[in-house]
């Protein structure tokens, strides 16, 4: 779900870390999203596509951000699920998972989640909604972390 917006979600950034706590370098060919981004509506394709808030913004870097073009949004319909994968090549223990929820219209980010390991549900529970402005005193770090023992 979103934090109220009925037609669309997002996120800014997504960190993997592995059992040493060392980040996991994650790169646009690591992620994909289904929903893939608004370029996937209609009226977007119609107009040639090329909305930027795509699936690699997930993992570019930039995520504590109020800046659209670090930022991924797809279409969000109630009752169906927006997924978002990232695939390793090599075997690696993640630790934790860095979240930092959708900015540029807080109400799009998500809400609940689920977070599946090779097939098998590791997490389900909740993101707080992003700040709502840089003059919102949490807008200097608002990553939400889910620890993995």
């Amino acid at each position: 779900g979103t934090h109220g917006d009925p037609f669309y979600v997002g996120l800014n950034g997504i960190e993997l870390y592995d059992a040493k706590g060392s980040k996991v370098r994650l790169q646009a060919s690591n992620v994909t999203a289904v929903p893939s981004s608004l370029n996937d509506l209609a009226e977007v394709i119609a107009r040639g596509g090329g909305d930027i808030r795509t699936p690699d913004k997930l993992v570019d870097g930039s995520n504590n951000t109020f800046d659209p073009q670090h930022i991924w949004l797809a279409p969000f319909t109630l009752g169906q699920e927006n997924n978002i994968y990232l695939v390793l090549h090599e075997p690696v223990t993640i630790s934790l998972i860095k979240f930092w929820n959708y900015s540029r219209t807080p109400e799009r980010g998500a809400s609940e989640i689920r977070i599946s390991i090779d097939g098998h549900v590791a997490y389900q529970g909740y993101l707080r909604k992003a700040p709502a402005g840089e003059a919102d005193p949490r807008a200097s770090d608002f990553c939400q972390t889910v620890l993995f023992h």
